[in-house]
């Protein structure tokens, strides 16, 4: 019939619609939730005393007969966190990958000791089963075809492990990814290596509250050892920290606190142990106060040990640690004394305050200042002047006398 469509091409065209949109659905599945199996092997040594003994990440697992000695740790757990943001803002800086990976991994650290890692977007979170082993399954792209980037850190270890796995940072997809699909890693046992610091604050008055951070403030690092003292040098030893003895070194590392007042190490790391911070250098306006000459900072060998900074006896966490200075007191200038007031004529000017005695001698007396006078020399000459002018005036008078009578006598 004209205008009506047979059945059997209605049933075609209905099955051709299903069939695409089961492949764009399919597709776009697939291309929405392609992911990546990433299993972290925890290793651990007896007494985490291999601290330098490092697995080749390559993405391929490891035979039990190679681990070295080391057996799996239970109970350690990881925390995975998508740094690809980060990543790519460096590297788009002019950052190298491998120094952008370093530097996540560096600030991560940071984060955890000032309690700032809940700014980092966690994806996943586990513990290490009998076997040592925990497995994520995460997303692969980032946005079309670039790739995720994920910090794996390790937040938590049994009581009897007194260190933590060095965190790993991966990009994927990962080009060698092992034969089962799956990317196997394994974190370098780590020695207690921590970077600390501490806020400096200015004081005003007398009230706490009113502290403000205070930037500009030096100082520098020293550690003792047999009774002797070593100085933190600026240049690194085979990429360790150097330290010297002579304090006069013009080496040595200064550290200077930051606008929010705060004191850090930088890319220098400190193992377990005490160390002195000294203030050598305040900010313009503030001194240098006893307390602020020998700031303790001690990191403990346990790594679920906060480190601890001692500030005269005040011992505080790093978060709430303070260490002043105190503004300068503002001395206004002494005032320059008022100019005397010329005195009348012929009267000396008479000086501001009380005048100065000399001590009379025994048996003799002082006369007052108010009694004393100077010779008017100036009115002496005023009269005797005065007088000549008289005299003359008499000479001249009686001469113009003379004269008119002679000339009337003739």
């Amino acid at each position: 019939m004209k205008g009506k469509m047979k059945k059997g091409s209605w049933l075609g065209l209905f099955s051709l619609i299903l069939c695409f949109v089961g492949f764009m659905v399919s597709n776009g599945a697939e291309a929405a939730e392609e992911t990546t199996k990433v299993m972290i092997h925890r290793i651990a040594f007896s007494g985490e005393s291999a601290s330098d003994v490092s697995f080749n990440n390559n993405g391929q697992a490891i035979k039990e007969e190679d681990l070295m000695g080391g057996r799996p740790l239970e109970g350690a757990t990881f925390c995975v966190y998508d740094v690809s943001a980060r990543f790519y803002e460096l590297t788009e800086a002019g950052t190298a990958p491998q120094e952008a990976q370093k530097k996540i991994s560096e600030e991560a650290d940071q984060a955890v000791e000032k309690n700032e890692i809940s700014q980092y977007k966690k994806v996943a979170e586990d513990k290490t089963g009998k076997d040592g082993i925990v497995t994520f399954e995460l997303a692969t792209y980032h946005s079309g075809t670039t790739g995720k980037v994920y910090l794996f850190m390790e937040t938590g270890v049994p009581d009897h492990v007194p260190y933590k796995s060095s965190n790993i940072v991966v990009g994927l997809p990962y080009a060698d990814i092992g034969s089962d699909n799956i990317l196997h890693l394994y974190p370098k046992n780590q020695l207690q290596i921590r970077r600390p610091f501490f806020y400096k604050y200015g004081r005003e008055s007398t009230n706490p509250a009113e502290d403000k951070k205070l930037a500009g403030a030096e100082f520098r690092v020293s550690k003792e050892m047999n009774g002797k003292t070593y100085y933190l040098h600026k240049d690194m030893y085979n990429n360790n920290n150097a330290w010297v003895e002579d304090e006069n070194d013009a080496g040595i590392l200064t550290v200077i606190s930051d606008q929010n007042g705060l004191v850090e190490l930088g890319d220098y790391i400190l193992p377990a142990g005490i160390y002195y911070f000294e203030e050598t250098k305040a900010p313009a306006g503030y001194e240098i106060t006893n307390e602020s000459r020998r700031v303790q900072v001690e990191i403990p060998a346990n790594f679920n040990q906060p480190i601890t900074v001692t500030v005269g006896s005040t011992t505080s966490s790093m978060n709430e640690s303070k260490v002043i200075n105190i503004k300068t007191p503002n001395i206004p200038p002494e005032e320059p004394n008022e100019p005397n007031e010329p005195g009348e004529p012929g009267q000396p000017g008479v000086p501001d305050g009380p005048s100065p005695r000399l001590p009379s001698t025994a048996g003799g007396t002082t006369t007052p200042a108010s009694t004393r006078k100077l010779p008017q020399t100036g009115t002496q000459q005023a009269i005797g002047l005065a007088l000549l002018g008289v005299l003359i005036l008499v000479t001249v008078a009686g001469i113009l006398i003379k004269r008119y009578q002679t000339k009337g006598e003739k």
